[in-house]
């Protein structure tokens, strides 16, 4: 349920990245179009983390610092 919920909101920011990055009568500087892109691979790494959620059969946890454990996808 929580990936599905981060999944639509994901979609939308992706969806408005696009449409600045194609926008044939929006002029970019090279710098927005770097931000943009690093936005864009930010995005990405989300979507990555999301679908293992959304994988993931069992939850398998890994010893962190102090007392807390941590969700390992990998």
């Amino acid at each position: 349920v929580a990936a599905h919920k981060l999944k639509q909101p994901l979609a939308v920011a992706w969806g408005y990245l696009e449409l600045l990055l194609d926008d044939p009568h929006l002029t970019l500087s090279p710098t927005s179009v770097a931000y943009l892109r690093e936005i864009e691979d930010s995005l990405r790494s989300m979507d990555d983390v999301i679908n293992k959620l959304q994988q993931a059969a069992a939850a398998h946890t890994r010893p962190s610092s102090g007392d807390a454990e941590i969700l390992d996808l990998e």
